[in-house]
């Protein structure tokens, strides 16, 4: 949880830009965090396979709409499953597993802190990450954005199973040059 990616909105705490890196460095350069009392919606966003590089842009624009960012640093743990696609689906679904854990742990941890308003959260994923979003049956998110899954078998699963109630706010977004879902 202290490795995880965080964006945190200009105006917190008197801040004039918004911050971005770990939650542990966010401790240190604002001290007084956990104190911060204004509940503010939150998007748990869930990374792809590849390192978070490639998700910079989405925590900006959520930052900068004036969201706390939220997202697991899934590859800091030493259990996470590893692979080189292509692999088994059987191994994807390990990875599936521990996916969905990850997100039920890190929404408990969440509730812990006073500046996330846990009416408000969001639960958003890109490739890998999306499935995982895609999937989670939890109740404690009141929309969710699925990005470069199709939600559709595929080749890292045969069970599209989608967690979210009926009723979920759910969008799903595939580039249209998208590599592996774009041309289908």
């Amino acid at each position: 949880f202290d490795k995880a990616f965080i964006g945190i909105p200009k105006g917190v705490l008197g801040r004039a830009k918004p911050f971005y890196g770990t939650y542990e460095q966010a401790l240190i350069k604002i001290p007084n965090l956990k104190k911060y009392t204004k509940k503010l919606p939150t998007v748990v966003y869930m990374q792809g396979s590849e390192e978070f590089n490639s998700s910079i842009e989405f925590s900006k624009w959520i930052t900068e709409a004036g969201y706390i960012f939220f997202a697991p640093n899934s590859y800091t743990s030493s259990n996470r499953p590893i692979y080189s696609s292509p692999v088994p689906k059987i191994v994807y679904e390990q990875v599936h597993a521990y996916r969905q854990a990850e997100i039920d742990l890190f929404v408990k941890r969440l509730g812990e802190l006073p500046f996330v308003d846990t009416q408000q959260m969001f639960l958003m994923g890109f490739a890998e990450g999306a499935l995982a979003a895609a999937r989670y049956s939890g109740n404690e998110f009141v929309g969710r954005i699925v990005l470069g899954w199709s939600c559709e078998p595929s080749y890292f699963t045969d069970y599209p199973k989608v967690g979210a109630k009926e009723s979920d706010p759910f969008l799903n977004i595939i580039g249209r040059d998208d590599k592996y879902f774009g041309t289908q």
